[in-house]
């Protein structure tokens, strides 16, 4: 399909967009990276930048380079990607260069669980880098998941994480320590586990899963109430993700239990800090095994 649109955005709609408005004058100034002066004057680099957008050549790849390289503000970029999808053409075009960039993008993801796994193991870091490494990455939780909104204060506690999914509705995640125990009982003994009487959940595990459904009862209150009073919307019936300690240092007989409380637990994960590197891989190792086999399918001649 051939795209026959053309993008007519030039300098003189972006400097009547801006004339006048102090706002979009501030967010041009933004993105450039220019002054915040309030005289109209300063908004000069972002229109001499944007001159070239009327034409879809070499001009229009720097002149966009230029203008998101030049501030490290992501809102500012995010803004602007915004105005140049808002029409067909430009979502359609935006679309195709992320096709263009797919494999770019899975070095990245690749390249950030590498990261996720090397923070896991470095004896330095802490538990407020792995829960800001997560922040910034929050599809290591899933696809599901495309924003981390930090903090939410409600009257019968603080709310770690609260997960936006891609349909708009919203999950709980709680974030422990990576050196946390999850379950604790006694070394087996020439191969003999203890007994089912010495085994129980740590006391931080205990404590987060009675704290997550506290929030999810303080959450099943109308959606009117809740946009209302915390500012959320959406949320129903939420799924809980705790993220707690690591898998590879449990004894064989206490991952077992692990993974017997995930299968019988309702809507409640919980997730090992390694098991979730382990996952993003695999799932980034199907998404390439997918894709490739998709390019190398051969063409049946017409």
């Amino acid at each position: 399909m051939q795209l026959t649109t053309r993008l007519e955005l030039n300098a003189e709609h972006i400097s009547t967009w801006a004339a006048g408005n102090q706002e979009r004058l501030d967010q041009l100034r933004q993105i450039a990276g220019g002054s915040t002066s309030t005289t109209t004057a300063h908004v000069g680099d972002a229109v001499d930048a944007l001159r070239a957008l009327e034409g879809l050549d070499e001009d229009l790849v720097d002149a966009i380079a230029s203008l998101v390289t030049a501030s490290p503000d992501v809102e500012g970029r995010l803004r602007l990607l915004r105005a140049l999808t808002e029409d067909p053409a430009g979502r359609y075009l935006a679309s195709d260069v992320l096709g263009e960039r797919i494999t770019e993008r899975l070095a990245d993801a690749r390249a950030a669980t590498s990261s996720y796994s090397e923070l896991l193991a470095d004896p330095n870091s802490n538990e407020t880098d792995l829960q800001r490494f997560i922040e910034k990455n929050p599809w290591l939780l899933g696809l599901d998941y495309v924003h981390i909104r930090h903090r939410r204060v409600l009257p019968r506690g603080t709310m770690d994480f609260i997960l936006e999914r891609y349909d708009g509705y919203h999950d709980l995640l709680g974030l422990k320590s990576p050196q946390d125990p999850i379950i604790v009982a006694p070394d087996e003994i020439d191969g003999v586990p203890p007994s089912a009487s010495q085994f129980g959940l740590s006391a931080d595990l205990a404590q987060a899963l009675a704290q997550v459904h506290v929030y999810r009862d303080v959450l099943s209150v109308g959606p009117d109430t809740l946009d209302k009073l915390y500012g959320l919307r959406d949320v129903r019936e939420p799924r809980v993700i705790i993220v707690i300690g690591q898998a590879t240092r449990l004894p064989a007989h206490r991952r077992r239990v692990l993974r017997e409380l995930n299968l019988s637990l309702h809507r409640v994960e919980i997730a090992p800090y390694d098991v979730i590197a382990t996952r993003a891989n695999t799932v980034l190792d199907n998404v390439e095994r997918h894709l490739f086999a998709v390019q190398e399918e051969p063409v049946d001649d017409v």
